[in-house]
């Protein structure tokens, strides 16, 4: 069975959100037979992807359970800035599943990336059975940290590359004079999930009535925000 869940994560705590369910059928080559793994669950964690959805960045996250029982409801996962078994890693957020996750089925979870996340070059890492009180560096052969006992510790880890696309700036066109009874409306650019221009409005255009510096902020598919200015002047 494979089901789905969103998470809206924050600084160091995780809002829930359940956002899918479906069942398929049992992926059942995920089986991992052998004596050591008897009687015990094993979570592999990967983070399959990262894409940006009308102006937030998300995350898709797949926790699958390779061992012969079910891995228990509750089990936690973290979010690391950097390799938590390797570096002095900030810890960034840590969550949970709501449910079991039966022999030989996978959970996938989208998650919502804090902005505060998001930089230049970083990787984000995330661990499965790890809640975040383990002082970094540490090491995957010292778990469970959490009572969960797993066939194996060393696919709990992973890690994906932040690289986003450049944000492009609106282009509202060179400063302009008109006289006192003429209008002129700026056109902030296609292709933004939103726009807030001076007076509050949200439409893509923007209609100057009056002398004054009119801007707008828009805000990409990727959730970064730039801001285009424009000064209407009377003759």
């Amino acid at each position: 069975m494979k089901s789905k869940q969103l998470f809206v994560l924050s600084l160091l705590f995780l809002h829930f959100h359940l956002h899918a369910q479906n069942s398929t059928v049992n992926n059942l080559s995920l089986f991992r037979l052998g004596s050591d793994c008897l009687d015990m669950a094993d979570a592999q964690l990967s983070i399959d992807s990262i894409f940006c959805n009308n102006g937030q960045v998300e995350l898709l996250l797949s926790i699958c359970n390779l061992g012969e029982i079910a891995l228990p409801p509750n089990t936690p996962f973290s979010f690391y800035d950097g390799n938590p078994t390797t570096q002095n890693a900030d810890l960034l957020a840590v969550g949970q599943t709501t449910g079991p996750i039966d022999s030989g089925a996978c959970l996938q979870i989208i998650v919502q990336v804090s902005s505060d996340w998001i930089l230049p070059g970083a990787s984000l890492y995330a661990v499965v059975n790890d809640d975040g009180n383990l002082n970094t560096p540490f090491s995957l052969s010292n778990f469970p940290n959490t009572g969960i006992e797993e066939c194996s510790y060393a696919n709990n880890l992973d890690s994906f590359a932040l690289v986003l696309p450049d944000p492009v700036a609106p282009d509202l066109g060179p400063d302009i004079i008109l006289c006192t009874d003429k209008t002129i409306t700026f056109h902030a650019g296609p292709g933004y999930a939103g726009y807030l221009w001076q007076d509050g409005s949200t439409d893509s255009t923007t209609t100057a009535l009056d002398p004054g510096i009119y801007y707008v902020e828009v805000t990409g598919e990727n959730g970064a925000r730039q801001t285009g200015r424009f000064v209407r002047a009377a003759d």
